[in-house]
């Protein structure tokens, strides 16, 4: 009985081979899941406006692992949305309206007012 060694090399290449195609599938089916859970929480989204939106979904278009994860690393908790300028007020509150309400609210018994002449001063 005669034994090639490289039958044996070629074999274990082959096992090998197999292990990694197998990884790079499971690695391949994990980042397009990553991409399209990215995709579907940027656009239910409420506090991004529509052009934040379309420049998140550009960023993970054009670079779809990395813009994915900085998507919920840092584009999902809106400190970069604020710095940029694509975030939403919330419903209801312009900007500086928020402070007013709390400072409204350190003052019980007084009626809130947000408009531009004070109340009895037509």
């Amino acid at each position: 009985m005669n034994y090639d060694l490289n039958e044996g090399a070629q074999m274990g290449l082959g096992i090998a081979g197999a292990v990694i195609g197998g990884i790079m599938v499971i690695l391949a089916i994990l980042a397009v899941i990553l991409f399209i859970a990215a995709l579907i929480s940027i656009l239910m989204n409420h506090q991004v406006t529509g052009g934040g939106k379309f420049l998140w979904i550009l960023g993970v278009l054009y670079m779809p692992v990395f813009g994915a994860v900085a998507w919920f690393v840092v584009g999902k908790k809106g400190t970069v949305n604020r710095i940029l300028g694509i975030d939403k007020h919330p419903e209801g509150e312009g900007e500086g309206e928020g402070v007013r309400r709390a400072a409204h609210a350190e003052r019980p018994g007084t009626a809130p007012h947000f408009g531009g002449a004070s109340p009895g001063h037509a």
